[in-house]
């Protein structure tokens, strides 16, 4: 996981997390956004939809996480920088090991 930017950190996997809008208390909310790399991919993704149902499936669901993506676009949105980054990294996790199981 690299962080490009103060509202932008790209994972090695393909998937993304962006800090997009303010929250009441003025902290960022931040979204996932992006697609698994094909060396990640180890089944057919048809739509953004397929991916969400994946990490839903895979890594699980966390308070204050909602997903709204689209069929061109992975829209999971969080509301703080720590669980968008802990969701990231068991992401991260789980797809590292699937690809060496490949």
């Amino acid at each position: 996981m690299e962080q490009k930017k103060p509202n932008h950190i790209t994972s090695h996997t393909g998937l993304d997390l962006y800090g997009w809008d303010f929250n009441d208390d003025g902290k960022l909310k931040w979204s996932l956004g992006g697609m698994p790399k094909k060396e990640y991919c180890f089944r057919e993704y048809n739509s953004y939809y397929d991916v969400e149902d994946m990490l839903v499936e895979k890594i699980g669901k966390v308070e204050g996480m909602v997903c709204d993506s689209e069929s061109g676009m992975l829209c999971i949105y969080f509301k703080d920088k720590r669980s968008a980054v802990n969701y990231l990294k068991k992401a991260e996790k789980y797809l590292d090991k699937i690809k060496a199981m490949a």
